[in-house]
């Protein structure tokens, strides 16, 4: 029901099938007639019907994007047996994995996104996306007070990842009266989202960094070893981005993720970040 309100469930092209009762353990839904999407574009009856559909599944991947960047809705499973077309457009249903995250994480997310795309956005792009990151993600002991800000550091480390109940059970320990200050704890999460970037697009064996993708989920996994948590959604997006470029790849669509991301960030870039940029590239 929530999901029938999103810019997805209110476009002309698409409309969400009507929830008759939900609950723990059941869902049930009203019937959506026709051929799926999938089985639409596997076997067209036409050459017409394939290119139309493939014109309204290129705008829901629009739909979709521009869901998540102008209201935070992450649609994480765009899978086309979950959609059936009409004559007015898709029919979607089994609609229950989206979530919601705010604007500050939705940019942290394009910036990183961004900055592993290519060699040369990850130079010139990693200082923007880490301080958007350091301003939303959170130390796993960031609630907890300590005097020692190196016993912190200590245990908030990739050695202990694989030891959370040790790490909590040690860091508390050193819990006292004297709370580390935020300025230690900015300095901490830049120090951690650093070292996972930098593990992230480590070169393999054969000297070639890792494509796109695999660096985002790499710095996402290297970041919460060192005890760095993510903000909402780090995954998801991942799962709805990796969709979309797949299907335009598997039907040879319209590219729409780049483009929505560059001219989302372009809009909300500041002055300060321009001029990082600038100096990256040029200087």
């Amino acid at each position: 029901r929530d999901f029938a309100k999103t810019p997805i469930g209110t476009h002309a092209l698409f409309r969400v099938v009507e929830v008759k009762h939900h609950s723990p353990r059941c869902l049930v839904e009203e019937i959506a007639r026709g051929r799926s999407v999938a089985s639409v574009l596997s076997e067209p009856r036409s050459k017409d019907e394939m290119e139309r559909t493939k014109e309204i599944l290129t705008e829901y991947h629009r739909a979709v994007f521009s869901a998540f960047v102008n209201d935070g809705i992450i649609h994480s499973d765009i899978h086309l047996g979950n959609a059936v077309k009409t004559d007015k457009g898709f029919v979607l249903f089994d609609v229950g994995q989206f979530e919601r995250i705010g604007l500050p994480d939705t940019k942290a997310l394009l910036w990183t996104l961004s900055a592993v795309s290519s060699e040369e956005t990850m130079k010139i792009l990693r200082n923007v996306a880490i301080a958007h990151l350091t301003s939303v993600c959170s130390l796993a002991s960031s609630l907890l007070d300590t005097d020692d800000d190196d016993t912190l550091n200590a245990y908030v480390t990739a050695d202990n990842a694989d030891k959370p109940e040790l790490m909590t059970k040690r860091l508390k320990r050193a819990t006292t009266r004297h709370p580390l200050d935020e300025s230690k704890i900015k300095k901490i999460k830049e120090e951690k989202l650093n070292e996972a970037f930098e593990e992230a697009i480590k070169p393999n064996k054969e000297g070639q960094i890792p494509e796109p993708k695999i660096c985002y989920i790499l710095f996402l996994r290297a970041a919460e070893k060192r005890g760095v948590e993510m903000p909402k959604g780090a995954f998801a997006v991942a799962k709805m981005i990796d969709c979309i470029l797949s299907q335009q790849d598997q039907y040879l669509l319209y590219p729409v993720v780049d483009g929505c991301i560059e001219t989302f960030l372009r809009q909300n870039m500041t002055w300060r970040e321009t001029a990082d940029i600038l100096k990256k590239k040029f200087f």
